[in-house]
Parts: structure tokens; C-alpha cells; sequence
């Protein structure tokens, strides 16, 4: 496990621990999408560790529902602190709001990062260089 997997997996944990502490409402959209990513991801982690090679096309789809995942989460945040501002009903805590855009905003730019430089950015094929 590298370190910006731990990471991501406490902070996640984090995440999930406080929205469920506090009952937030927009903490079952955030734990459903866990849940839900992290079924394919671990399944596709799975068939990989047994020795299936899989088409690129499949690692590509789960990074990029861990970046979609990332988005919504951003997106969620952004809504429910319209709503709060606007004097709407939302339960949710400042702090708790917060933690939740601090998290997701930040796995969002790491995992777009990790998307273009993976999968869009052409690599330079190095060349065997013959040594005289």
C-alpha cells in the first residue's frame, strides 16, 4: 500500500466516521459512493493480485470513477453550503462541510493528476542508447 493510499483510506474513514457520528444528510450520498467504488475498485484489485491481465480500458474506468466519486463529492459540498447560507435545512455541521470539500477537493486533484499523467500524457519511449 503506498502512502497516498493510506491516506486516502484514513481520511475517507475520517469522512465517513464524523458524517455518521453526526447523522449528516449528505453523508449517505458520500458513504453509497464509497461503498459503491470501492466494490469495483477492490473486485478489479482482486482479479489483478490472481494473475488476470485485464484491458487497459479497465483500469482507466476505475480511476476515473474514483475522480467521478471526487467530483460529486466536491459538487455535494457546494450545494449544501448554498443551501445553508440560504437559510435552507440541511444537516450537516461548518466543520463537518469542511472536512468533507477539504477531502474530496484534494482527492479530486490528485486523482485527476494521477488520470492525465496515466492515461492521457503520451510517454516518451526511451531508447536502449548502445555504450561504446
Amino acid at each position: 500500500m503506498t502512502k497516498n493510499q493510506l491516506k486516502y483510506m484514513l481520511l475517507n474513514f475520517l469522512l465517513i466516521g464524523t458524517a455518521a457520528i453526526e447523522l449528516t444528510a449528505p453523508g449517505r450520498w458520500f458513504i453509497f459512493m464509497n461503498y459503491l467504488v470501492h466494490s469495483i475498485m477492490y473486485t478489479y484489485y482482486a482479479v489483478t493480485s490472481v494473475g488476470y491481465r485485464l484491458p487497459k480500458l479497465v483500469s482507466m474506468t476505475v480511476t476515473f470513477l474514483q475522480t467521478l466519486q471526487m467530483l460529486i463529492g466536491v459538487s455535494i459540498s457546494c450545494i449544501v453550503l448554498y443551501l445553508k447560507l440560504n437559510g435552507e435545512m440541511c444537516q450537516q455541521s461548518y466543520d463537518n462541510l469542511a472536512l468533507s470539500f477539504g477531502i474530496y477537493a484534494s482527492f479530486l486533484v490528485l486523482f485527476s493528476s494521477f488520470f492525465n499523467n496515466a492515461y492521457l500524457v503520451k510517454k516518451d519511449k526511451k531508447t536502449a542508447v548502445k555504450q561504446d
